[in-house]
């Protein structure tokens, strides 16, 4: 098993470098997409169908899981008064969403939570209007046969883009394709150039083209931007051609066959679960905690190895069990090599740390 990072200066993990789409394995079809329209990011897919909804009809509340991410939370606050939050089970296949509250005038975002949720939420009034986000579950079962009547997608999660958000109504659906035109808004297209600046750098870091890591806070200025801009913006030709060569690609298919060579070599350990559900695959390698100390530990030990985990999310409460997942990335960037290694990483770390208890129990 491979026990050193080798060829990758970078690491394991943030966000991606720049890279040719003709590198990526082609996906068979999109075809489940059906009528679609490409964003800049998903907050933009999202706002562009509420505000349609919020044209056409009267809306009394929109409602958003409890468990989500902070920064989305928060910005859709901004957007619309009328936010509530509903309990959710996102560690289950089921999620357990609690919409006992939802009324007929509502808008409700179910969201596929790591590509596991199985997305047969209850409707309790066939008027209610079901939003789908599928930002950490693309090209999941669930995501490309929805049964929602409007779906979304924060593209730049599994795209390696500068930005990106889809927005498309599922053929379950009895909804109508709608498309309004946007605003121009030339901030947002400097950040998308500013964030495909960092990828470049990043793409340079790797070849020893540059040696230090100035795309780390370039990226993080583009990313920063993106909390408190809030209309959805007309994309350029340029920018729609990117996405349309990126979005066709099976990014599923990589992860698929990175987690089945991780996931064997894990040891069992007493204080996390991997997040493994048959015939589904995860966002990233997705270890879920109940201690935050644990949490921590993993992480930091993870970061002196130059792997860099993501938390999702932060600020999020749970009372009980599970209550933090660190997700690992997988995707195309990396091989069966790089599983061996992020195994032998995490293997060390919970051997050590089950040593430790045994002694402190004694």
């Amino acid at each position: 098993m491979q026990t050193t990072m080798m060829d990758k200066p970078e690491g394991i993990g943030s966000f991606f470098n720049e890279i040719n789409p003709s590198n990526l394995k082609e996906l068979d079809s999109l075809s489940f997409l059906g009528d679609h329209k490409l964003f800049y990011t998903g907050r933009h897919a999202v706002r562009h169908i509420i505000d349609h909804i919020l044209n056409k009809q009267h809306v009394r509340y929109i409602w958003v899981p409890a468990y989500y991410c902070h920064h989305v939370i928060r910005w859709l606050q901004d957007v619309y008064p009328n936010i509530k939050l509903y309990e959710v089970s996102p560690f289950t296949e089921d999620s357990n969403p609690d919409l006992s509250e939802v009324g007929p005038e509502d808008i409700v975002i179910i969201n596929n939570f790591f590509g596991i949720t199985n997305m047969d939420y209850p409707r309790h009034h066939k008027e209610t209007i079901f939003i789908e986000d599928h930002s950490h579950g693309w090209l999941s079962n669930q995501c490309m046969n929805s049964n929602a009547d409007y779906c979304f997608t924060s593209l730049r999660k599994s795209l390696p883009t500068p930005l990106g958000g889809i927005f498309w109504v599922p053929k379950a659906s009895r909804k109508t394709f709608f498309e309004d035109i946007g605003s121009i808004d030339k901030s947002i297209y400097e950040k998308w150039g500013q964030a495909g600046e960092a990828m470049n750098l990043k793409k340079k870091f790797m070849e020893a083209e540059i040696s230090d890591k100035a795309y780390l806070e370039v990226y993080r200025e583009a990313e920063d931007f993106l909390d408190h801009q809030y209309d959805f913006v007309k994309m350029t030709q340029e920018h729609l051609g990117t996405l349309k060569a990126f979005y066709t690609k099976d990014y599923a298919y990589y992860k698929k066959q990175n987690l089945k060579a991780v996931i064997g070599k894990l040891h069992q350990s007493e204080v996390f679960k991997v997040l493994d559900f048959k015939d589904k695959f995860t966002f990233g390698l997705d270890l879920i905690f109940k201690d935050r100390e644990d949490f921590m530990a993993l992480r930091s030990h993870l970061v002196s190895h130059q792997i860099y985990p993501s938390e999702l999310w932060p600020g999020n409460t749970i009372e009980t069990g599970y209550k933090y997942l660190l997700n690992i990335h997988i995707d195309f960037r990396y091989d069966h090599k790089d599983m061996d290694y992020i195994a032998h990483t995490i293997n060390e770390w919970s051997i050590r740390n089950d040593a430790k208890q045994q002694y402190t129990s004694v």
